[in-house]
């Protein structure tokens, strides 16, 4: 056994200096950032543009939307947020569209904090949050195939809502 070890020996010896240096050499570019200035999480992220979010939502806003704010991003997941004032009317009618089936419940909001999930949207994204007795709003969670929809309808003047949506898969 000793006379095996010796003739295998040397080349062991050097199969292991390999692999130490394949290992220093792969430590030391784990140091290196590819992208400076860029932190990792932005790299497997790619923002959603207005046609994009309304493609991920599953039809366009309604046609009598104004005030329209949409921001989303794709990674591993999607996550799409929008804010639009419409009729009453027209809200109701594209939430149908969209397949929501569960009616909204009065004084219920899905979100937890008014604070937006995208960073894009900190100048407009404040939905009323659940607890928030300030106004009068009513809202719905529902899970559509692998997509949740999160929706908060605020109510307005003029048969006008306010709609906070927010739609993500997993």
């Amino acid at each position: 056994m000793h006379t095996q070890f010796h003739h295998r020996g040397p080349r062991l010896l050097a199969v292991l200096a390999l692999l130490s240096a394949v290992a220093m050499s792969c430590g030391q570019a784990q140091d290196r950032q590819p992208f400076p200035g860029l932190p990792f999480d932005e790299l497997l992220s790619e923002p959603l543009d207005a046609q994009q979010a309304a493609d991920f939502i599953g039809q366009p806003f309604p046609t009598g939307a104004t005030g329209l704010h949409v921001a989303g991003e794709s990674a591993l997941d999607t996550i799409v947020i929008a804010r639009f004032d419409a009729p009453r009317e027209d809200v109701v009618a594209w939430l149908a569209d969209l397949g929501i089936t569960e009616p909204l419940e009065p004084g219920y909001s899905p979100h937890y904090s008014s604070g937006p999930p995208l960073p894009e949207a900190a100048d407009w994204w404040a939905p009323p949050a659940t607890g928030d007795l300030g106004s009068d709003f009513s809202g719905v969670h529902q899970q559509i195939g692998a997509t949740y929809y999160n929706i908060v309808v605020r109510e307005l003047e003029n048969g006008m809502v306010r709609v906070h949506l927010q739609v993500y898969n997993t």
